[in-house]
């Protein structure tokens, strides 16, 4: 997705996901999910201790797998979400998966278009995941950075009177 540059307004904190590093520190006899769920554990520990932050995952819909993405429990006991909404047709959701490269060991290579195509538009089916307000943007085109930022900036006082 095309972004603007540089965008009008900074962010106040530096956006965090999970972090894949210990796919190269951990022995190759962990799996890639038991090494997943190391990561989310760290993710969210460090978001936790963040305070204010943006925190950037593709979440866990229970709906569909209790094991892919990253847990939301702990977001639902936050009453201060800004939930943005990245809102693309699943075919480009796929064209972008397919084209990116992550660690190896996410085994990405093993997974069919038609099979990555089911996937996204199951999660396009289920929207957003619903916490907090919602911020929807669509990324099937280019994204102006100033006004996604006034959009998030404009929720703020919304979650602020809660």
């Amino acid at each position: 997705m095309p972004i603007d540059s540089p965008p009008r307004h900074r962010a106040r904190a530096a956006p965090f996901g999970p972090d894949a590093a210990l796919f190269d520190s951990e022995p190759l006899t962990e799996t890639r999910s038991v090494l997943s769920r190391r990561s989310d554990d760290q993710f969210i520990s460090d978001a936790l201790d963040a305070g204010d932050a943006v925190v950037v995952s593709f979440w866990r819909r229970p709906e569909l797998s209790t094991t892919s993405g990253t847990p939301t429990a702990w977001l639902e006991q936050s009453v201060d979400l800004i939930e943005v909404f990245c809102d693309c047709p699943p075919s480009v959701a796929v064209r972008r998966f397919e084209a990116r490269r992550r660690h190896v060991r996410h085994d990405d290579e093993s997974r069919s278009t038609n099979d990555l195509l089911d996937q996204f538009t199951a999660l396009a089916a289920l929207g957003p995941i619903g916490l907090g307000s919602l911020v929807r943007v669509d990324t099937s085109t280019h994204v102006d950075v100033d006004d996604l930022t006034a959009a998030i900036e404009a929720e703020v006082p919304d979650i602020r009177a809660r």
